[in-house]
């Protein structure tokens, strides 16, 4: 095994390395840094990358932390990476289109004074326990010590609900989208597939306080329960471990397989995700996929980022303040998506009136659109209109009265929406 992957081809270490060093001596530029981190794929030693003839492409980005005296503006941040990127010969991140061999840095930064508070997060968990230190002094050491148990189920739902949006992305009910398709399409929708199944076994551990900060680990934890934990799931679902198994490996070492019928490998890892979520709602909170945009799973998915917040401003001991705190914290994130709309011309009455997060109302949606997919092309009128109902809740959307032309447009709104909520780089801590 590789450093920065399991890859045993030294020419993959190489190439990470000289990346690497490209970054630190950009980033070692900007004042206050103390020490550099690399998280992530390839600071666990878990990175993707595919060498083709005499090419290695990562398939990662790379996700490095600041360690720093104060913080630092999200800018500097920006104009580093996208310095890094230049050097490496990558145009970087975009929101809007992938190429061929893209990859970007992702820039972060943690002031020293801040990393003893740290909240019980899935990201600060690996850093602590699955990272590089790359340059500097090592300061992981103040992060706070949790158990996996401590880690908050809402992070495995918001992982798998994004990776269901990205492999959503490449839906096969649109015409000719799986015509024509480049080599480097077909490796992005597997990553994507081998995602989605890398965070089904992410919020099982999480279920069962087994989670582990690597794939490799993970996997062999849910492997070791999954007969006697979760019988239901495999019943209704045969060889759903397998396939967790299978796409874990694919991921960490990217070999495509040969003739694939992707249109039935799309619709079945949706089935397994929709099933996986819906068995951690009833286990978790006694909910449904129907409950996800419902006040009482919002106050249970927000509750642990609350009580983190509150801890930090000294809040937590004041009697009663949880329910005003989610309350306020509803009404800010709606404030904030009202204004992000009509900063983009997409505001009408519908998203005005609503005091909810517009991001689980978001989610809803896609629940209902990938019930409404069915084999052969079928699609679910009920679920259909459901799922147009729900989004246009926070994001007006198009109507039809054909359901497959109402589809359609609901792919174009539902992607719309889904970036510009969830693509929002978020530095705070």
């Amino acid at each position: 095994m590789g450093k920065y992957t399991i890859s045993e081809n030294t020419r993959v270490d190489k190439l990470v390395e000289e990346h690497l060093k490209i970054a630190v001596k950009e980033i070692a530029k900007i004042d206050g840094v103390r020490s550099i981190v690399l998280v992530g794929g390839f600071g666990r030693g878990e990175g993707s990358i595919l060498v083709e003839d005499n090419d290695i492409i990562p398939l990662n980005d790379y996700d490095i932390y600041l360690i720093s005296d104060e913080n630092i503006n999200e800018d500097v941040l920006n104009r580093t990476a996208n310095k890094i990127e230049k050097k490496v010969g990558s145009k970087g991140f975009s929101l809007y289109e992938i190429s061929a061999k893209d990859f970007y840095f992702d820039l972060r930064c943690i002031p020293i004074k801040k990393l003893k508070s740290l909240p019980p997060f899935i990201k600060y968990y690996e850093m602590k326990h699955a990272s590089m230190v790359i340059w500097g002094e090592n300061f992981l050491d103040q992060i706070p010590d949790y158990r996996p148990g401590d880690l908050p189920i809402s992070e495995g739902i918001r992982f798998i609900l994004n990776r269901l949006s990205s492999i959503f992305l490449w839906n096969p009910y649109l015409s000719g989208k799986l015509n024509g398709w480049q080599d480097w399409e077909h490796r992005v929708f597997f990553y994507d597939i081998s995602k989605l199944y890398i965070e089904c076994c992410t919020i099982l551990c999480q279920q069962a306080e087994i989670y582990a900060p690597t794939y490799q680990h993970r996997l062999l934890n849910l492997r070791k329960i999954w007969h006697p934990r979760y019988p239901a799931l495999e019943k209704e679902h045969p060889g759903l471990m397998k396939r967790i198994e299978n796409y874990t490996k694919m991921k960490l070492d990217p070999v495509l397989p040969k003739g694939p019928d992707y249109i039935q490998i799309w619709l079945l890892a949706k089935e397994d995700a929709l099933a996986v979520l819906e068995f951690v709602l009833k286990a978790k909170f006694d909910l449904g996929l129907t409950d996800i945009s419902s006040a009482r799973f919002s106050y249970q998915y927000f509750f642990p980022y609350l009580r983190s917040l509150l801890r930090r401003r000294r809040l937590n001991d004041v009697p009663f303040i949880s329910y005003p705190a989610f309350l306020a914290s509803q009404l800010f994130l709606r404030l904030g998506w009202i204004k992000r709309l009509s900063g983009f011309n997409k505001l009408n009455a519908h998203q005005i009136f609503g005091w909810l997060d517009p991001g689980l109302t978001i989610f809803q949606s896609l629940v209902y659109l990938c019930q409404a997919m069915k084999t052969d092309y079928y699609l679910v009128s009920d679920k259909l209109y459901k799922a147009r109902t729900t989004l246009n809740k926070v994001y007006p959307v198009q109507n039809s009265v054909d359901s497959y032309r109402l589809f359609l447009g609901l792919y174009d709104d539902y992607v719309s929406a889904w970036k510009k909520y969830f693509f929002m780089k978020l530095t705070s801590i």
